[in-house]
């Protein structure tokens, strides 16, 4: 968040640290003291730099940047300084954007908006799909009663992990795009060896766009060939609506799935702007074309508009599900977690999920083992791989 005093450098991520220690004028960079919190890592317990604070009155925003950046940081001015961001305030999240993920995931993908303003962008992996044949060694042991067939081949795994966005070149602030996804169950399904495929999920959401295509999708083609999918260990918002789509979706024991709702955020900066001196004015033309701004306040037919929308999603989100659980849409509305998530017990118990496995155990179940079992091999997909790479790229 953006300090009215100080401006902030962060080297290490809180969230990695358990406890912090701050001192104030603890070092000095040419003739200029700057304070040190020091965040003792949960994994170890060793302590290291977590973040510096720069004094205004000592430091300019781009003195303070350029110190940051030297020491590999993420850097933010203090939020009435115009020589660093004119508010502090990350402009790539004010987009019209429905979202189907947790509410608080909004402060990670906010994060990413931040790093990549300030020049941080760190693009996310390309997901690796992998494919499990007969002499590959597995580490769970097959589970009774999960009502899976063995596969007539081997069976590729398509990871869905992180936030989900829709194209490639949205993935500055997610991890995971819808069409990198369609692209891959394209591939998986024509290739003659492939007799089932298992989507990995461990994802808080994302986006509503590309979510509903991508689920019509995986229902349709799993009349062609048996689609699993995994919440492992969270299936949350839009990465439970893509896994109910599945042929059987299962949860590991400890995981969580559900979270069925949108949601929509309006900021007001207006207030913020006063205090800085600033007052912009938008021209237009469209009698709604500016509806909902940040630069003044939400009036109540602007609110209306946006809960019309979000209202729409939501009811897109419940008949999806519905239609791919095989339930009515009063269960999904009326049950189903009411938009929260639900452990695996409840969850199987409310009929969202057909059993509670990890991904090893459906491995399991899905691959006929050979008596020696001994080759144990985690094959690539390489051509499929090759082309999925290349559609990754923004």
């Amino acid at each position: 968040m953006p300090y009215s005093d100080e401006h902030a450098c962060r080297v290490f991520p809180p969230e990695k640290c358990s406890e912090f220690r701050r001192k104030n004028g603890e070092r000095e960079h040419e003739g200029k003291k700057y304070d040190v919190i020091y965040g003792k890592k949960k994994d170890g317990g060793d302590w290291v730099d977590q973040a510096y604070r720069y004094p205004v009155e000592n430091w300019s925003a781009g003195e303070a940047r350029s110190h940051c950046e030297s020491q590999g940081g993420l850097f933010e001015a203090a939020s009435g300084d115009r020589g660093g961001r004119q508010t502090g305030f990350p402009w790539g999240a004010l987009l019209p954007t429905v979202w189907a993920m947790l509410a608080e995931s909004r402060l990670d993908v906010l994060d990413r908006v931040r790093a990549a303003d300030h020049g941080h962008y760190v693009p996310s992996r390309i997901p690796t799909i992998t494919t499990w044949g007969s002499d590959s060694i597995l580490p769970g042991s097959p589970v009774a009663g999960l009502g899976i067939k063995a596969a007539k081949g081997s069976v590729a795994v398509i990871p869905i992990r992180g936030v989900i966005v829709q194209h490639a070149n949205d993935l500055w602030y997610g991890d995971i795009a819808t069409d990198w996804i369609s692209r891959a169950l394209s591939e998986m399904m024509a290739n003659q060896s492939v007799g089932a495929i298992v989507l990995d999920i461990d994802s808080p959401g994302g986006v509503v766009f590309g979510v509903e295509e991508t689920a019509v999708k995986i229902r349709d083609l799993r009349e062609q060939k048996p689609i699993y999918a995994v919440a492992n260990s969270m299936a949350a918002s839009a990465a439970y609506w893509i896994g109910s789509a599945a042929t059987k979706l299962f949860v590991t024991p400890g995981g969580q799935v559900g979270s069925i709702g949108v949601w929509n955020m309006h900021v007001d900066i207006s207030k913020m702007e006063e205090n800085l001196g600033i007052k912009t004015t938008l021209v237009s033309a469209g009698k709604y074309k500016v509806e909902g701004n940040p630069w003044s306040p939400l009036d109540d037919e602007a609110r209306a508009e946006m809960q019309r929308g979000v209202d729409v999603y939501y009811e897109k989100f419940v008949v999806g599900v519905a239609k791919n659980r095989g339930v009515k849409t009063v269960d999904v509305r009326e049950g189903f977690g009411e938009g929260r998530l639900v452990m695996a017990d409840a969850a199987k118990a409310e009929g969202m999920v057909d059993g509670i496995a990890t991904l090893e155990e459906v491995l399991s179940a899905l691959i006929k083992q050979t008596p020696q079992g001994s080759v144990g091999r985690r094959l690539n997909t390489a051509s499929a791989q090759i082309a999925l790479a290349n559609a990754w790229k923004p």
